[in-house]
């Protein structure tokens, strides 16, 4: 029994491995920032089994989080809409460097029903991550409505995929103003 609970926990780390190895080729391959930041949601979607996510990013002015990446019902009205630093779940957590992760979004004392009632959407369960840089934050990698919740594994998977991606988008930002 102890030798298969062994082989099991080796299994998901070999998983765990695997799927970060394939967000570092998205990011190694990406030259442009929207392709990385859609690139990387498409895979921590797929590998947490998320139905939905976004990649917000704080304004430069300090004017805010901007919906940068968007996948999932509706996703392309995310687009224009601004949220107010601290604001909601994802404000919460770019603001503090706090995971948010709850089965139910009502549940957590940062949702802000402004964006799904605007769009005329139910959002269930929650896994929301700052994105952390050296530097500071960058903003937050929010994934939705996995059918049972999102885990701890889950939680430890996002923080290592988030960190990936404000990496990349460092690289990227040097590169452009190298050129």
């Amino acid at each position: 029994e102890e030798l298969k609970d062994d082989q099991e926990a080796l299994q998901s780390r070999v998983s765990d491995l695997d799927t970060l190895f394939e967000v570092e080729k998205a990011v190694s391959a990406s030259t442009a920032q929207q392709d990385l930041l859609d690139n990387i949601l498409s895979i921590s979607m797929q590998h947490l089994g998320a139905k939905a996510g976004s990649i917000l990013l704080l304004k430069e002015d300090g004017g805010g989080l901007c919906f940068r990446a968007a996948r999932g019902e509706k996703s392309e009205a995310l687009a224009p809409i601004r949220l107010k630093a601290g604001r909601g779940i994802c404000g919460h957590v770019a603001q503090t460097n706090q995971v948010v992760r709850v089965k139910n979004a009502e549940d957590s004392e940062h949702y802000d029903r402004f964006v799904a009632k605007k769009l005329g959407l139910t959002t269930g369960a929650v896994l929301c991550v700052p994105i952390i840089v050296d530097s500071g934050t960058l903003g937050a990698l929010q994934l939705l409505n996995k059918k049972n919740g999102f885990t701890d594994k889950d939680e430890r998977l996002a923080v290592l995929m988030a960190a990936q991606a404000g990496r990349a988008i460092v690289r990227l930002q040097s590169r452009e103003e190298a050129q």
